[in-house]
């Protein structure tokens, strides 16, 4: 009788998460009037808020007049940009925890590289299981059922190994999703306390 081949192995699809240059734009709490439009650059890097490309200015047109370091944000239907170093210096400080986040983001990425392949080897040798299998199903000389359900069983068994390195990863995963979120918050109340205050100080530049 021909036996279904086995197939109790499947490849973990794990979405590989790059450092994060996009800020969570939740208003700090109690504070109705929140700048959540913004973009801060500094040399190659952008950090934004809710940046959309749809803005009447492009991030290209504003590196043209303003450089590879300064602030762009929208506040009350009015666009500012601020080049003072002394604020940059502060936003630039704002930004350092998200910097942790992002060092802890790429150990989980190279942890789930590791367990990729690890799965990769559970694969071929569940097809190699599943050709013998066939064979068995084909009734050649030379292959029994035995030998077949003792390879699926050290495939199983490595398959265990590999869902267990998984379940790290994805534990790490959720406690820098949780560390995003706090620092998330963070940075937004941060960045509100500066740009209101280049507003109050009159370094902040109406662009017209």
């Amino acid at each position: 009788m021909s036996r279904t081949l086995y197939s109790s192995s499947a490849w973990i699809i794990a979405a590989i998460l790059l450092p994060l240059t996009q800020v969570a734009t939740a208003a700090p709490h109690g504070t109705e009037h929140a700048i959540r439009r913004y973009v801060i650059v500094h040399g190659d890097s952008m950090t934004s808020g809710s940046w959309d490309d749809s803005d009447s200015t492009s991030t290209e047109e504003l590196r043209r007049r303003f450089g590879d370091h300064f602030a762009w944000f929208r506040e009350h239907g009015h666009e500012y940009v601020v080049t003072a170093s002394a604020v940059l210096d502060e936003l630039d400080r704002a930004m350092e925890p998200q910097k942790n986040v992002n060092r802890m983001q790429a150990g989980v990425n190279r942890e789930q590289r590791r367990v990729n392949e690890m799965q990769s080897g559970v694969n071929a040798h569940q097809h190699d299981v599943n050709a013998l299998q066939a064979e068995v199903n084909a009734n050649r000389s030379g292959v029994d059922q035995e030998r077949v359900n003792r390879k699926q069983a050290d495939v199983n068994a490595e398959q265990a190994g590999v869902n267990a390195e998984q379940a790290k990863v994805n534990a790490m995963q959720e406690k820098v999703n949780e560390e995003q979120h706090r620092v998330s918050a963070e940075i937004e109340r941060r960045v509100q306390e500066i740009f209101d205050s280049a507003l109050q100080s009159g370094v902040a530049r109406e662009l017209r």
